[in-house]
This record gives structure tokens, sequence and C-alpha cells, in this order.
């Protein structure tokens, strides 16, 4: 429910240690965007089991993103943690 007021990129698993850089995001690790992607737009980017990576700055429309083989999709604005399950909390 968190997650509605932005619109939603998903991504490949492969992509998350990347992401979790800094990187900006390429359309090769991407597997679903929202329809209501703007260029300028911010983003959530979510991996494929559900986990929120960061929030992004989109380059280009969702359209424009639907037409393209290769390319930069966004530029992080906010990486978040991962969360280490196994830790514990303390």
């Amino acid at each position: 429910e968190i997650l509605v007021d932005k619109p939603l990129i998903i991504v490949r698993e492969s992509a998350k240690k990347n992401l979790y850089t800094g990187a900006s995001l390429s359309v090769r690790g991407v597997i679903c965007i929202s329809n209501d992607i703007k260029s300028g737009g911010e983003a959530f980017v979510c991996s494929e089991n559900g986990e929120l990576i960061e929030v992004v700055r989109c380059l280009r429309n969702a359209e424009d993103l639907r037409g393209i083989e290769s390319g930069i999709v966004a530029t992080p604005i906010r990486v978040l943690e991962p969360i280490n399950v196994d830790a514990g909390v303390s």
C-alpha cells in the first residue's frame, strides 16, 4: 500500500547488486514498468521478489521504454539499504 504514490519498475534479481551500489538502471535489467512512467518523474524500483531497492529519476517515458533494447532507464535518487533477515533485530 505504501508504493501507490509513485510508478513502479520491476527488475531482475541479477540487477540488484549493481543497483545497491548506486548504478544507473539499464533497460536490460527491467522486467516490467508502470504505464505512468514519465521522463523526469520519480519511480520505485523493486526486485522480482518484491524487495524495494531504490527511488529513481526516470529518463524516458513508458512508451519509449517499450521500444528500446539498450540504454539507461533511470538514475538513482535514493538507494535503500538491503535488509538482512538472517541478522535479526537488536
